[in-house]
């Protein structure tokens, strides 16, 4: 028999309304104090083998886990292409079948990540701590001694299939035709791409492989409650047969040849490219070219990219008037061979287009003479205070130290990051801002433009209308 109900509960009143003099307490912030010194140091080590490879050991007793990281700068791939497929392949732990990934419990959480790119390809594994030396050693297993399994290709090709279709109506297609005009990018045709993984035999994918994988240049991170000699030993016995050079030598590696139908002349005025044919509201992409992640330029450069996302003046506020759906994000792409990418998106609503193109064009040559000490210190303070709070996480730590290496950099410069952020000055960023931002010629795609957009763009630009096909825009 269930309980009988008791009374009603009575809220309180609510309580009366402040003032404007009460609320503005709320209104004012406290004034800033003076950025504190940080000692973020922990106990590192770091030895060459004599292969080539370079192995990073940061212990630390108070982690839940241990991350291991691996980084094969010879392995890199433009676009979809074969040795992405082959590298997909090499999942210790873990077995792939069409509904997803299966992980071993015994080994951790998730699935290792792997990641072919412009810079080469990427390895990163969170485990459990009791499963540490496991899994070096079966990190080094499967570099050295992959298994191509007939199924694992099979289901590699349709998810071939499926990124062309995906990546055939989606944003990424007009992110591409945005910075294939810039020199340097080369973007090649996914269909292509996928044309050469459906024909890999797996006596082609073995050979493939066994080209690219070499240990010159490479970084073994490993991050986590483990003793750094202990570490060191796994990592040594584990790639001990990693032999410079192509594999078990290799013949007939074919080396990497040039990009052949590339832009190679910068713009000489703005390029706007009108995309029809798209769906749902304008989609603005804007990419223009910026410093190599190795130049002393770039962390001043990610800074000013930081300081165009937080404005609040400028094309941040013009694009609120505009009507932007669902504001501008910024960020600067650095997986490129010698240069970076600046590169802002966002939706828009098809009567502010051409006001938002003003404002972020006008935004970026303007940094220069806008930029202030206040808005400067906002963005030092708060990619400070995110940096200091990722190194936490031992998978951002390890990133981290990952990042600085492809940089040149010591595996220290993580702990030294905060105050070089800091020493970083107005006349400085004024300096970098002169050099790559005052006279950009940016690359600019609209998808799904409005039918009436007037080609008056109101400042001086090179304008083409596209139309959207599954394989590649085609001039009007």
């Amino acid at each position: 028999m269930l309980p009988a109900c008791g009374p009603p509960s009575v809220l309180p009143p609510a309580p009366p309304p402040q003032t404007p003099a009460q609320l503005e307490r709320w209104r004012t912030p406290p004034p800033l104090a003076a950025e504190p010194q940080l000692e973020l140091r922990g106990e590192l080590q770091r030895v060459a083998l004599g292969n080539g490879l370079h192995v990073t050991v940061l212990t630390r007793a108070e982690s839940p886990s241990t991350v291991v990281r691996l980084w094969v700068p010879s392995a890199s791939e433009e676009g979809e292409g074969p040795l992405v497929a082959v590298a997909e392949m090499l999942r210790a732990g873990t077995h792939v079948e069409p509904g997803g990934l299966l992980v071993n419990p015994r080994l951790g959480e998730s699935a290792i990540g792997i990641y072919t790119g412009r810079k080469g390809t990427e390895f990163e594994w969170q485990v459990l701590p009791r499963a540490s030396r496991q899994a070096v050693s079966l990190l080094g297993q499967f570099v050295l001694h992959p298994t191509f399994e007939l199924d694992e290709l099979k289901i590699r090709r349709q998810r071939e299939l499926a990124i062309i279709e995906n990546y055939s109506r989606s944003f990424l297609r007009v992110n591409d035709v945005a910075r294939s005009a810039l020199p340097g990018v080369v973007v090649p045709p996914p269909d292509r791409a996928a044309a050469r993984v459906l024909e890999l035999s797996r006596e082609e994918v073995q050979h493939l492989y066994r080209c690219a994988m070499r240990p010159e240049g490479a970084e073994l991170v490993i991050v986590g409650p483990v003793a750094s000699e202990a570490a060191l030993g796994w990592a040594r016995r584990a790639f001990a047969d990693w032999q410079p050079g192509a594999r078990s030598k290799e013949t007939g590696c074919a080396r990497p040849a040039p990009p052949a139908d590339g832009v190679t002349a910068p713009l000489q005025e703005p390029l706007v490219q009108l995309l029809s044919g798209s769906r749902g509201e304008p989609y603005l992409f804007m990419a223009l070219p910026g410093p190599a992640r190795e130049s002393d330029d770039f962390l001043v450069f990610e800074l000013l990219s930081r300081v165009l996302q937080d404005r609040e003046q400028g094309s941040a506020q013009a694009l609120r008037h505009a009507g932007t759906s669902a504001g501008i994000d910024v960020e600067v792409s650095s997986d490129y061979v010698g240069f970076s990418l600046l590169e802002l998106r966002g939706q828009v609503e098809a009567s502010g287009v051409r006001r938002a193109l003003q404002a972020l064009v006008l935004d970026i040559r303007r940094l220069e003479q806008d930029l202030t000490e206040t808005e400067l210190d906002t963005a030092k303070r708060r990619w400070t205070a995110q940096y200091v709070h990722g190194l936490r996480n031992d998978q951002v730590l390890a990133a981290s130290v990952a990042w600085e290496l492809t940089r040149g950099r010591s595996p220290e410069a993580v702990y030294a990051w905060p105050q070089t952020l800091r020493a970083i000055d107005l006349e400085r960023c004024r300096q970098v801002a002169r050099r790559w931002l005052s006279s950009a010629q940016p690359s600019i795609v609209v998808g799904s433009p409005p039918s009436r957009m007037s080609e008056n763009l109101g400042f001086p630009a090179t304008v083409r209308r596209l139309t959207w096909t599954l394989r590649a825009p085609h001039g009007e």
